[in-house]
């Protein structure tokens, strides 16, 4: 549940201060005050804001620049400099707005992207969000009330910028991850009914069976996703939800809360992401299987999600046409001397061996293997009580015993003993 109390707010703001000063006119500690401010800071500020208004960004931001030199104090240089910025590189927020919308259509923000359109963005939220983050530190700073040292006018607050803000964080996090991907053509999906997540693995697959070392790039690059979007979760949701207001980015007011699309977005992303780690031996969606998934567009382990948790091997397919549906029905799976269910038995027939025969998959639609026909996921569908088992690592506080495992989940849990759940920390980074 997210936090809304009015120390929760400062305790977010508060962090902030701990941060670096970003590179914009940064005399945190040395502040203005208002004895001492040039004249023409004003000025300055309108001229600027006159150029926006004429669409002459790159004036604009140097004159907003200017202003920041004169006194850093100055809310309204900082929202326009991010104004301008955006002004240069053609992105608003409605297009922003856009994007966070997508997820309404099975896709999740900003994953479809062109190289030279997600450069644009990359380029505009990196040299946005110093200013943003500046003028949040020093609205922090400066009390309510007046004070002889200022480190903001408070004509534009936290509060205004707060939603288009989570915005631009949210949007730092999967524009890197875009970027890290995008030579594999990495999409992330999400059924917009069921909230499953799914990634197009065709190339990476492919390409990875001849050089392994790309998965490490993918995981990683997984792995850092799902931290971002944690940070984003705990953070900075917490404290900007109760904000809505986009008006100070649009000029329009509208009672839509576009954080609340953000938080759904990404707790989806938080919760499932990491089951698409590749070939990692490890138990990445909390069924107690290893790497279990084979790459065939179907689900092989009756959990209700497509090729997460998947191995790298080498497979035999009914048609070599990858337009073709028989192109995902596989007739030989290669052994990669792994125990999948954990039984004890590297490699059994059963973690090989499809439940139904190829000529009869496709009809039937049935494309478990073995192993998991031969089990119950009495929670196949609880993708979030997947992630908490999954994420329960740390050994000195346990909150899923090996015997809820075992009556909860089932799956593969049924094969371990004390010993294996015990191994099964091996690896994790422990929170």
């Amino acid at each position: 549940m997210l936090m809304k109390k009015n120390s929760h707010l400062h305790f977010f703001k508060v962090a902030f201060l701990l941060a670096s000063c970003s590179f914009v006119a940064c005399n945190l500690f040395n502040p203005t005050s208002s004895g001492d401010v040039p004249n023409n800071k004003e000025a300055l500020v309108s001229e600027a804001y006159g150029a926006y208004r004429d669409a002459k960004y790159e004036d604009a931001l140097e004159n907003f620049d200017k202003a920041l030199k004169k006194d850093s104090t100055l809310s309204e240089a900082y929202l326009g400099a991010v104004k301008a910025i955006m002004g240069i590189h053609d992105i608003n927020v409605f297009t922003m707005i856009g994007e966070v919308r997508l997820a309404q259509k099975d896709q999740i923000p900003f994953m479809n992207l062109s190289g030279q359109e997600l450069e644009n963005y990359q380029t505009m939220i990196a040299k946005s969000l110093p200013y943003i983050r500046e003028l949040i530190k020093r609205d922090t700073l400066t009390p309510p009330k007046n004070n002889k040292y200022l480190y903001s006018d408070k004509k534009i607050t936290f509060s205004q910028i707060a939603a288009g803000y989570s915005i631009f964080e949210m949007a730092e996090s999967l524009l890197k991850f875009r970027q890290t991907t995008m030579q594999f053509n990495l999409n992330i999906s999400q059924n917009s009914e069921t909230g499953k997540l799914s990634i197009d693995l065709e190339e990476l697959y492919n390409s990875s069976l001849e050089n392994p070392e790309n998965l490490d790039l993918v995981n990683t690059s997984i792995a850092e996703l799902q931290n971002d979007i944690q940070n984003f979760t705990q953070n900075i949701l917490p404290s900007i939800e109760e904000f809505t207001d986009l008006s100070i980015f649009t000029g329009e007011s509208s009672s839509e809360s576009v954080t609340k699309e953000i938080e759904a977005t990404t707790s989806e992303i938080q919760a499932q992401i990491s089951f698409f780690l590749i070939n990692d031996n490890m138990d990445n969606d909390g069924d107690g299987c290893i790497d279990e998934e084979i790459f065939d567009k179907k689900d092989n382990d009756g959990d209700g999600l497509v090729d997460e948790d998947l191995r790298l091997t080498l497979l035999d397919r009914l048609s070599l046409d990858s337009d073709s549906e028989e192109y995902y029905v596989i007739t030989a799976i290669t052994p990669d001397g792994k125990d999948h269910d954990m039984d004890k038995t590297v490699d059994s027939m059963p973690e090989l061996t499809f439940a139904v025969k190829a000529e009869d998959r496709i009809e039937s639609k049935n494309f478990l293997l073995q192993f998991a026909n031969e089990k119950s996921f009495s929670n196949s569908d609880s993708l979030e009580l997947k992630h908490n088992v999954a994420s329960d690592t740390l050994k000195a506080s346990i909150q899923y015993d090996l015997k809820w495992r075992k009556k909860n989940i089932g799956g593969c849990w049924v094969n371990y003993d004390e010993d294996m759940f015990d191994s099964w920390f091996n690896g994790r980074n422990e929170k």
